[in-house]
């Protein structure tokens, strides 16, 4: 799997984008969106391919997330998120 950070397009809230594709072809798996603060990530939304969805995915992504912040010296955080699956992940 290769992750790459970039800027996300939405002018509205600016947000980092974790970006995840398959070491073979490219193809995407899936995106988190973070907004950056100084001292923290907040976690914005996520997207995973609907090919994969129910695999687990979201655990995984969510685990690389975690450790970049801790790598990074930056606190966890999340805002208000209307996707009641992304809540069930995170409380787990």
């Amino acid at each position: 799997m290769h992750v790459t950070l970039c800027l996300d397009r939405n002018p509205d809230e600016p947000c980092c984008k974790l970006l995840f594709r398959d070491g073979d072809g490219g193809s995407k798996i899936g995106f988190m969106l973070l907004a950056c603060e100084e001292h923290s990530s907040s976690l914005r939304g996520m997207w995973i391919s609907e090919s994969l969805r129910g695999c687990g995915l979201s655990k995984e992504l969510l685990a690389v997330w975690l450790h970049l912040c801790r790598l990074a010296g930056l606190q966890p955080t999340t805002r208000t998120i209307n996707k009641p699956l992304l809540s069930l992940s995170l409380s787990r």
